[in-house]
């Protein structure tokens, strides 16, 4: 469990996987949200070459 803020990524294991997001998120207050579909992050990854290590940077700081 993890309580995260403003810029704070979820679902990145699905992602770096592409496998199904296992999260489940509940806001406290209001947020916005973007979501990404399977041809949304294959276009980002085009546009973005380090995503994937972006990505996993995120989820090895929450691993520790």
């Amino acid at each position: 469990m993890a309580t995260l803020g403003s810029g704070d990524v979820v679902g990145e294991a699905g992602v770096l996987r592409r496998a199904l997001r296992n999260a489940t998120v509940v806001a406290t207050a209001p947020v916005k949200v973007i979501f990404f579909a399977h041809t949304d992050v294959d276009r980002l990854r085009k546009s973005v070459p380090d995503l994937d290590e972006r990505l996993q940077a995120i989820l090895d700081e929450r691993s520790e």
